[in-house]
């Protein structure tokens, strides 16, 4: 993770280019995405390149966990509440 967000340090012009990707692999590989989620992702990617660097991996980096997690079966949308993940354990 940390390698590919060095790029919007090192190489500032091609960040647009790769964070567009990833946000687009972001919502490809979950489906169950919000769009609240999408805007999140959309922010850190976007905050990689300024003093909230750490931040915005570390936002990143739970996101793809809790991805993964998701298509694993282990965490569930609530019914009611959409926001409010329901983790099977």
């Amino acid at each position: 993770m940390e390698a590919r967000a060095a790029v919007a340090r090192k190489d500032p012009r091609r960040h647009p280019r790769v964070a567009a990707r990833r946000l687009q692999r972001y919502l490809e590989g979950d489906p169950a995405a919000t769009v609240e989620e999408a805007a999140l992702a959309a922010s850190a990617l976007i905050a990689l390149t300024g003093s909230g660097f750490q931040e915005a991996v570390q936002t990143l980096r739970a996101m793809a966990e809790r991805g993964i997690r998701r298509r694993r079966g282990k965490v569930r949308v609530h019914p009611i509440n959409q926001r409010q993940p329901i983790v099977n354990r």
